[in-house]
């Protein structure tokens, strides 16, 4: 319905939506599977992003891999943001979303569809904690509000914690990255039809680790392709 998810870089004093012409995009996907290999860059501000994104193969989790490339001969601080507009049940009425201190992440859920919103900087289970260091909720398309987007254009939110409505959510990650170095980020989403659903999955993500929940999703993909083969050379051209 064109209510897009947006991705941002604020670095330099200055925000970047990944959708802006000034970022060049190649998509494409891993050999036999549901892997993107989504790359942007935007030679102004010296940086890369590729983006590796799928759905978990035994349970509703979306997460997105991240690797952020600084292209330049110094370090910077990058900050992403992410914001999240879902319209549950298909309309902008009675959505709510609501930031949970103790687990710093944010909800979005309307009756019986709830989606849990986080960020890790670390893939190594121990070191695991959810990586939210900014965020906003706030009204959108509703009274004049844009949304919370807009909040992200100076690089800080309001940290407003709950809203009602026409609601949409921001989370922000900083990161310092070396001169022609690289960092991985963790965006993803859980879904479920209460609180305890979206919560589990965010424990079983936390326990097991992004990277060892889509490396077994690859597999899972790439035996389903190839498990049976045909052989179509007697077909004539054409």
């Amino acid at each position: 319905m064109g209510h897009a998810q947006r991705i941002g870089v604020f670095t330099d004093n200055r925000l970047s939506w990944v959708n802006e012409e000034s970022w060049e995009r190649t998509l494409a996907y891993k050999n036999d599977t549901l892997v993107t290999e989504n790359q942007a860059v935007n030679w102004e501000k010296s940086i890369e992003l590729l983006l590796e994104e799928n759905v978990y193969c035994e349970a509703n989790i979306f997460i997105r891999k991240i690797t952020v490339k600084n292209m330049q001969e110094r370090q910077k601080e990058i900050r992403l943001f992410f914001n999240n507009d879902f319209h549950l049940y298909g309309d902008k009425i009675g959505d709510t979303a609501v930031y949970q201190m103790d687990h710093n992440v944010i909800v979005h859920y309307k009756r019986s569809r709830y989606f849990l919103v986080g960020v890790l900087k670390s893939n190594i289970p121990k070191d695991i904690v959810t990586d939210i260091d900014d965020y906003a909720i706030g009204q959108a398309e509703n009274g004049g509000f844009r949304g919370t987007y807009v909040d992200a254009e100076d690089g800080v939110l309001s940290k407003n914690p709950v809203a009602q409505g026409s609601v949409d959510s921001t989370v922000g990650v900083s990161l310092q990255i070396s001169e022609n170095s690289s960092k991985v980020v963790y965006y993803y989403m859980t879904a479920g039809k209460n609180f305890p659903e979206v919560y589990s999955l965010n424990n079983l993500l936390m326990e097991e680790g992004p990277e060892s929940l889509l490396e077994r999703t690859e597999e899972c993909q790439r035996s389903w392709v190839n498990r049976s083969s045909t052989d179509l050379s007697a077909l004539g051209p054409g």
